[in-house]
């Protein structure tokens, strides 16, 4: 069939008002399997952005292909498009850790398990998915599966996880309801941060596309484990380090990294799995509080570098000689070489692994396949991001009651700026795409009893 799409940046404004090609809790009742119906309508008041066909129909803004005649979508171009005006909205709650992205949503939870969401378009106003059982779960950062979980024979849609020190605990997207996936053993628990103060501050789960990845500890060992989403098997275990606090495990690809205060493993289904020991003298970043070097809130001081000569190489980040820096290990050379970096400089992590290091005068980016550098004014310790093909940074202006953010795309660079005096090294999370929306969130801690909730800063991207 021929394509008779649209571009999906044109349609991020348009909001659905009957027949939502969204399953959610509202229509869990009338839905067989989760699966989508052209009759199905959820009351729509959430405003999710859609894309619409020339049929008529109306699709998921991440959509390929339309639901009703099967037209392929084609995206637009990058150069034929402009940040709209910018948007700001918010989530209300003690919320610890950055937001998660889904089908053109927002979601995050607060420490007393509420898991929350949002749209980062006007007037969208939040709800309420469901909560999370596990006191502990509010103290780690949730991500989401949009592989379908699977047990006893039925499908239970995408999930939202949390590591807790008695196991994965899942929350559906699409009925609310949460379940432990797995529990820690008897001498087991899982590397999961147990208060404000823990060092563990880096730990968790990943998601791959039918699996999760998650830390056992068991004695002085740190075992990487995973759970197939499709199938009720126990924990399958991958690799194993020595050591205490572990940083990860992280997933840049279809590969994972994890590290210990001692080694870093890394394990590729493809390649197998391989162990380095780190340098007697470098201490990773296992916590937050470093002052000569800021990680964005967040964001893994561990990352992966794709080559496409298959080399498996890492960088983690941390101290050496009492210098910060960042330090390369090649697993197939057994070799690590130490950079010394500048103090006031940021990092951060990108869910593909692409690094974005920040310091006065440019911002360097670890990306697959190539390493390449943006000159320019970087407002000090703030992160910089690599999101749906457009690189983001903080520029350092003039007008301080402002901030100020540089959007590159293909090559053009486009300027936006908001008001937001709560936005600072410290508050600011690295920037995501959500739909064909640049996202910028925040942490809003006006109160004196914590974070009381996000700010979004967003800018959707239109035809010109």
């Amino acid at each position: 069939m021929p394509s008779r799409g649209i571009g999906w940046a044109a349609s991020v404004s348009q909001i659905s008002v009957g027949g939502c090609p969204y399953v959610c809790s509202h229509q869990s009742s009338r839905v067989q399997n989760s699966q989508k119906v052209s009759s199905a309508d959820c009351g729509c008041e959430r405003h999710r952005p859609i894309a619409i066909c020339n049929c008529g129909a109306q699709n998921r803004i991440n959509a390929r292909h339309c639901r009703t005649c099967g037209a392929e979508f084609v995206a637009t171009t990058a150069s034929s498009i402009t940040p709209s005006a910018v948007t700001i909205s918010a989530l209300q709650g003690n919320i610890l850790f950055p937001p998660a992205a889904f089908d053109g949503a927002i979601l995050a939870h607060t420490r007393q398990g509420e898991v929350l969401q949002i749209v980062p378009l006007p007037d969208s106003k939040p709800w309420t998915l469901g909560s999370l059982k596990a006191s502990e779960a509010g103290l780690n950062r949730g991500v989401v599966t949009a592989a379908p979980l699977i047990r006893d024979g039925q499908s239970h849609g995408p999930q939202y996880l949390v590591a807790t020190a008695r196991g994965i605990e899942a929350l559906s997207l699409y009925t609310g309801e949460s379940r432990m996936l797995c529990g820690a053993g008897d001498s087991q628990a899982i590397a999961a941060i147990r208060g404000g103060a823990h060092p563990q501050s880096f730990c968790g789960v990943a998601a791959g596309e039918n699996q999760i990845y998650f830390v056992i500890e068991e004695g002085e060992r740190r075992s990487l484990a995973t759970i197939n989403l499709a199938s009720d098997g126990p924990p399958e275990s991958l690799l194993i380090l020595r050591g205490a606090a572990v940083a990860g495990p992280l997933l840049c690809g279809t590969r994972l990294v994890y590290c210990t205060d001692q080694q870093i493993g890394l394990h590729d289904s493809v390649q197998g799995s391989a162990i380095a020991d780190l340098p007697l003298n470098f201490r990773p970043y296992l916590a937050q509080g470093n002052t000569e070097l800021t990680l964005a809130p967040g964001a893994m001081p561990l990352a992966l570098i794709e080559t496409r000569s298959a080399a498996r190489k890492a960088l983690v980040f941390g101290t050496q000689d009492n210098l910060s820096g960042v330090l390369e290990v090649d697993f197939d050379r057994g070799s690590t070489s130490f950079t010394v970096l500048h103090p006031g400089s940021s990092v951060s992590v990108m869910a593909d692994g692409t690094v974005c290091l920040c310091v006065n005068s440019g911002l360097k980016v670890y990306g697959k396949d190539s390493t390449r550098w943006i000159a320019g004014t970087l407002k000090r310790l703030f992160p910089a991001s690599v999101a749906g093909g457009r690189t983001v940074f903080f520029e350092d202006h003039v007008m301080r009651d402002e901030q100020h953010l540089v959007i590159e795309t293909s090559g053009k660079t486009h300027h936006v700026s908001f008001e937001a005096q709560g936005c600072t090294s410290q508050t600011c999370c690295a920037a995501f795409m959500v739909g064909e929306a640049m996202v910028v969130p925040y942490f809003d801690v006006s109160s004196s009893h914590g974070p009381s909730g996000l700010v979004f800063a967003a800018w959707s991207f239109v035809n010109v």
